[in-house]
């Protein structure tokens, strides 16, 4: 990661550990995250970081499989072109999420995964209005982007005009303002 995105997200932590000192608890309900669903073209959903009545940020987003029943956020497998099968296939499904506090979620900056990697905000497991567990949800990117990345297993993509360290573009915007606003600690999904 370059220096001058090492020191901007540094300042930014050191403001959201300022806001929550010790707590190891997300650090305020001031700003919220909504995710925005679009039933006509869900990798042309908004995710938008509001307070109040103000919106601060907003991001293109997109959630789901383009496999049929990629839109069914119960769905927990899709079986995909040449017979493959997609785990947690559907999009983020609709509720209210409480988001955990970045040192209990893992490595924020740089998450580690195969599938899931760099700068994450890493969302709680839900369970659908049927009983179906949703596990392993983020807000992420994916690398290389291309707009056809919008696409996630059930996560919700941001985009990058970076690899995912160093990163750079709307994601690493995105985890940015998640961590100098204090880490808002809910997240809402709806239609």
């Amino acid at each position: 990661m370059n220096r001058i995105a090492v020191g901007r997200l540094a300042a930014w932590a050191v403001a959201a550990l300022a806001a929550a000192p010790g707590t190891g608890v997300a650090g305020t309900d001031a700003y919220q995250w909504w995710f925005m669903k679009n039933h006509s073209n869900q990798t042309d959903c908004r995710l938008i970081l509001h307070t109040g009545c103000n919106t601060v940020a907003g991001y293109r987003a997109g959630s789901g499989t383009s496999y049929p029943g990629g839109t069914n956020e119960c769905q927990k497998q899709i079986v995909g072109s040449g017979g493959t099968t997609v785990q947690h296939g559907g999009w983020l499904p609709n509720g209210t999420y409480r988001i955990p506090a970045w040192n209990t979620g893992g490595n924020w900056l740089d998450w580690p995964g195969r599938t899931v990697r760099g700068p994450v905000i890493r969302l709680p497991d839900k369970t659908c209005y049927n009983g179906t567990p949703r596990t392993e949800l983020f807000v992420h990117s994916s690398y290389p982007w291309s707009s056809s990345r919008y696409y996630s297993e059930g996560c919700i993509k941001v985009s990058n005009t970076g690899g995912p360290n160093p990163a750079s573009g709307e994601i690493l915007d995105a985890v940015g303002r998640h961590f100098f606003t204090g880490q808002p600690n809910v997240m809402i999904v709806s239609d």
